[in-house]
Parts: structure tokens; C-alpha cells; sequence
């Protein structure tokens, strides 16, 4: 598994979550969109196609794209739902104990490009439940 994460700028912080032939991007969430993660279908930028998913049910959110719009067979919704409760090798920013979860990497790269800290209005806690993403 391979995990970048990159400052965009001051205020922008993207993580990748990156394993075989998927990635796993955070990005800035955009003005009144509901939060969603993205998952393309390659570990590079060349990928072919794009589903965004929901983080609060197993659900897609449907955005206008210049990529094709995934949509997950069975065997990739196990691949998404294997990569999310895995604990990869950490990253600088995430040396805590115990070692973060994918998903909980999700939810933290979420509340940090809203600003967003524990106790604030809008503040998605760490240990929010997983959806069952073998139901998308």
C-alpha cells in the first residue's frame, strides 16, 4: 500500500490511499457538498474512472466528471471495504496510538480541511461507524 499525502497550500491538504490498482483521495470539500471521499481506478492521476463515495452511508454522490462514473462490482466493494479497516505504514502527521485506521485517516483529513476541531460545530468524530460499503 502506498500513502501520500500532499499540502496543496496552506489551507488545502490531500491524503492518498493508494493499493494495488486504487486510490483513495481526501480533498477539500467543496461549499455546501456533503462529505465523500474519492476512489479512482488506478494508483495514479491516469486512472479511467471515479466513484465518489458517501461517509455517511454506502452510497455514491453523483458530481459531473470528466471520468467515467464507477460504479463497484462485489469483489471491488471487499477490496474498498479491506483497504478501509487497514492500518498502513504511517505518515508523519499520523503517529498516534494506537495507529489509525484508513478510514479513521478519512474522517481526520476531513475535519482538517474543514478546520474543523473536536468539540466544533460539524466535527465528524474519529470513531465514526464505517457504513457497509459491500451495500453500494
Amino acid at each position: 500500500m502506498r500513502i501520500q499525502y500532499d499540502w496543496i497550500s496552506d489551507e488545502e491538504f490531500m491524503m492518498e490511499e493508494s493499493c494495488d490498482d486504487i486510490r483513495i483521495e481526501i480533498n477539500p470539500p467543496v461549499y455546501g457538498h456533503e462529505d465523500y471521499f474519492k476512489l479512482y481506478d488506478s494508483a495514479s492521476n491516469t486512472g479511467r474512472k471515479l466513484a465518489r463515495i458517501s461517509i455517511w452511508e454506502p452510497q455514491y454522490v453523483i458530481r459531473q466528471d470528466r471520468m467515467e462514473r464507477w460504479i463497484l462490482n462485489d469483489e471491488e466493494k471487499k477490496m474498498l471495504v479491506s483497504i478501509l479497516r487497514s492500518v498502513p505504514k504511517e505518515a508523519p502527521i499520523f503517529r498516534v496510538s494506537p495507529p489509525m485506521t484508513c478510514w479513521e485517516r478519512c474522517i481526520y483529513c476531513l475535519n482538517w480541511e474543514k478546520g474543523l476541531e473536536e468539540g466544533d460545530d460539524g466535527f465528524i468524530p474519529l470513531d465514526l461507524e464505517m457504513p457497509d460499503y459491500t451495500k453500494l
